[in-house]
């Protein structure tokens, strides 16, 4: 469940970074052909002239603002109040976005007993959870998995690093409650991400 929320957040900032408003293509525009001819589904105009060879433009071999790469880093969670628990050590889990400000990141931390995750747009200060600023945390135990989510002011995030290879910071969590309002608690952590 967890893997498919982080995998489901990645794919929303991707497609919100990449233009995602329109989500029906019309196919490739003659740009982005690699030999910038016209794509054979498009008549060509009669009377052009012009040369159909390759282009001297070379083609790019990845998405424009997604400079950084992170791979490996640890999280911390500590939550009081209505349950307790302590994790020191969450590793990094993979898929990882992630693009210094102002760009795009999905990042999530987990083991078997609890995960974190962490979505936005990438910054350096503080700011709140927001629509554009996602925390989402879960709890696992014998009797299943309590989850958090955080996108309305309730956490506070404070990132010290965001360059192309390092983004770490630490959040705190005041009475926030899981996802059907019956356990309110209260988190902190810190997180880091490198490559």
């Amino acid at each position: 469940m967890r893997s498919n929320l982080i995998v489901a957040t990645a794919a929303l900032i991707l497609l919100v970074a990449c233009g995602g408003d329109d989500l029906e293509s019309p196919g490739p525009s003659p740009e982005a052909s690699p030999t910038g001819n016209v794509s054979p589904a498009t008549p060509t105009p009669a009377g052009a002239t012009g040369g159909t060879g390759a282009t001297s433009t070379p083609l790019p071999t990845a998405s424009p603002g997604f400079t950084g790469s992170v791979n490996v880093g640890n999280a911390s969670l500590a939550i009081s109040g209505a349950m307790h628990i302590s994790e020191a050590a969450l590793p990094l889990s993979g898929p990882t976005i992630y693009a210094p400000p102002p760009g795009p990141f999905a990042l999530g931390w987990d083991t078997d007993t609890a995960a974190f995750a962490l979505s936005g747009n990438s910054f350096i200060g503080n700011h709140p959870t927001s629509e554009d600023l996602r925390l989402t945390f879960s709890i696992r135990s014998g009797g299943g998995t309590t989850s958090f989510a955080s996108e309305d002011g309730g956490c506070d995030v404070i990132v010290t690093t965001a360059d192309p290879a390092t983004f770490e910071g630490t959040f705190s969590c005041i009475g926030i409650s899981d996802e059907d309002g019956s356990v309110v608690v209260n988190a902190q952590g810190a997180f880091s991400a490198a490559g």
